[in-house]
């Protein structure tokens, strides 16, 4: 049995509305685990793994990120590729009324918060591995991305900028 994204998007959705506590799928090398706790900051979900002895929990706020450079995929001016640590919906803003957390253009530091990717209605922070300058926004407010799609990418401060 293959699984395609739609699929576990939809046993997504499925799990977060009935009272399951912990799901877990295993078919062939694909393992697809869902968990909910009640406590405050636990952890929601898991993500998918394509092994079937690995799987990490997704917590608001602590949520693995992806960040590789422009160099590494080939490209020649060294920016930093932000990538979405989970599949969900990109948000720009903090709310549809506010300024966007970033502009390209605008100059960020490590931490600085780039923007949201809500997952199973919780908000996950995205915040810049670097300090450096955004370069360039892939994503546009409200566009679902999935893992891994580069989200933005920052130029890298030199030193003492």
């Amino acid at each position: 049995m293959e699984m395609d994204f739609k699929e576990i998007e939809g046993l997504m959705d499925r799990f977060e509305k009935n009272s399951l506590t912990e799901l877990e799928i295993v078919s062939g090398d694909l393992k697809v685990r869902f968990k909910k706790e009640t406590a405050v900051g636990a952890p929601a979900a898991s993500p998918v793994s394509n092994t079937s002895s690995a799987s990490a929990d997704i917590a608001p706020g602590n949520i693995a990120q992806g960040y590789t450079s422009s160099d590494e995929a080939g490209e020649s001016d060294g920016a930093v590729e932000v990538k979405s640590p989970v599949p969900g919906t990109f948000y720009a803003a903090s709310a549809p009324d506010k300024a966007p957390y970033v502009k390209e253009g605008q100059v960020v530091k490590k931490g600085d918060v780039l923007g949201l990717i809500e997952a199973m209605k919780i908000m996950n922070e995205i915040p810049s591995p670097v300090d450096g300058i955004v370069s360039a926004i892939h994503v546009v407010d409200g566009d679902f991305v999935g893992y891994e799609d580069v989200l933005i990418s920052i130029r890298e401060a030199e030193a003492g900028v």
